[in-house]
């Protein structure tokens, strides 16, 4: 009876995002393998699905942008293959997962910098407040669960939360010294 009280946690809405740092937070991991293959896989089809759209318009991106969201989409899905077919080496591929969500999280600031301080000035800018500190959270908390930092896993996904939280102050300030000019 006492298994079936139990609170489930939401994962649709944004249940999922409470669960994210809840995570990050928590003294030892809460989320299970099968589910970060599973929200890695939804990423890696969003990602392809995008490298394709920007192939079928040049003005949505380089051909380089196109070709390294292309092979990040395609790493992100491949856990699904890996944990049917080798087990063993799924924990290293949920690092490499780790790092890739970190180079997103960096490509996405650098790229919003960059348009704040370069673009022309009626060119328009679409900003989701909130991706860069997810992609980071995400990121430190693979890295830090399945990389060769997991000694210090909770310091790593703590990092990683305030990483986010700074990067997503440099986007915004960016963007507020646009604005003023």
């Amino acid at each position: 009876m006492a298994a079936a009280s139990r609170r489930v946690p939401s994962y649709y809405g944004l249940g999922w995002l409470s669960a994210l740092f809840r995570a990050a937070f928590a003294e030892q991991p809460t989320i299970s393998q099968g589910r970060y293959v599973i929200c890695n896989l939804g990423a890696g089809l969003l990602l392809l699905l995008i490298a394709g759209l920007m192939l079928g318009d040049p003005k949505l991106g380089s051909f380089g942008s196109e070709i390294g969201l292309g092979i990040a989409g395609l790493l992100l899905s491949a856990g699904v293959l890996v944990q049917r077919v080798r087990l063993s080496t799924l924990p290293a591929l949920l690092a490499a997962h780790g790092v890739v969500f970190a180079l997103l999280a960096g490509a996405l600031t650098f790229t919003s910098v960059r348009w704040a301080f370069l673009a022309p000035a009626e060119s328009p800018f679409r900003y989701a407040p909130g991706l860069i500190l997810i992609l980071t959270t995400y990121s430190a908390l693979l890295i830090g669960v399945f990389g060769p930092w997991q000694r210090s896993s909770r310091r790593m996904r703590t990092v990683g939360v305030w990483l986010g939280v700074f990067l997503e102050l440099c986007v915004l300030a960016s963007l507020l010294v646009r604005a003023s000019n």
